[in-house]
């Protein structure tokens, strides 16, 4: 992934952190006709971090059964971590020989994660569960709906936790050109099993002010969520009501595009 990213920043503007306001590159889309600009010059009075986007009804049916099947699938492998910064959430261990993975008692933040990055068992392209046919699907319609923005994939990792588990507020990256698309793979989804994505005002470990959730969304399936890497997100646990296991496919991408062009 930072080879990739290395690759494609050389052409790409430096964006800034002053004072803990983030700023990207000004970026425009058209709604109802008008233009509208993501970063400083944002003309729909929202700030950087309530730039989250939802799309629906975009992949059919048979697409999602398709996909629903990496749930069940070998190469799920445990114990990685949404937020290793979260120091006081780590267990009280002084045998520094006890922090690998194997020992299971380093973070208490642990979920299950499999790749698609061609380094395990899979890669994104090459896959029974058809995650090329949904990438082709998500990167037209986000092509579509806004101006210079062509997503190339950096990183593709599907993400699972259970009732017994929990995720901690992250941020996947501080790079304004980095965006993140959220894909909900489980084929059913109810209101009283929980589990929705809540989104934060701050960063990653939401020390520098005041915590604010800013949006939270339901895993409805065959949804998609489009939005910044520097927003800090927390993927909550679902209840004893489901007992499977909460999954999401996490594309981490760079817009080819941007700065490339004077919008």
């Amino acid at each position: 992934m930072e080879d990739k990213k290395k690759i494609l920043k050389e052409t790409l503007p430096e964006y800034t952190v002053e004072d803990k306001e983030y700023t990207t590159m000004p970026k425009k889309w058209t709604i109802d006709g008008k233009d509208r600009y993501i970063g400083e010059q944002d003309k729909s009075t929202k700030m950087w971090y309530e730039h989250i986007y939802q799309f629906d009804d975009e992949i059919d049916k048979e697409l999602q059964e398709e996909l629903s099947k990496m749930i069940t699938a070998p190469g799920w492998q445990y114990g990685h971590i949404g937020n290793h910064r979260y120091e006081e959430w780590s267990y009280n261990i002084t045998d520094e020989s006890h922090t690998s993975r194997e020992h299971g008692v380093k973070y208490l933040d642990q979920h299950w994660e499999m790749s698609f990055n061609g380094d395990i068992m899979y890669s994104w392209q090459s896959n029974s569960f058809r995650i090329h046919d949904l990438w082709k699907i998500i990167r037209t319609k986000i092509s579509d709906s806004f101006i210079d923005m062509d997503l190339d994939i950096l990183d593709c990792t599907a993400h699972g936790i259970t009732e017994s588990r929990f995720g901690l507020p992250h941020a996947n990256d501080n790079d304004g050109h980095i965006w993140n698309v959220i894909y909900y793979v489980n084929p059913m989804w109810k209101p009283e099993w929980d589990g929705a994505t809540v989104f934060y005002k701050g960063i990653d470990t939401l020390k520098d002010e005041e915590p604010e959730i800013i949006k939270s969304v339901y895993p409805k399936p065959g949804r998609f969520l489009f939005f910044s890497s520097m927003i800090p997100r927390a993927g909550t646990q679902p209840n004893k009501f489901f007992p499977g296991l909460r999954t999401t496919l996490l594309f981490k991408c760079m817009n080819t595009k941007q700065g490339l062009k004077d919008v």
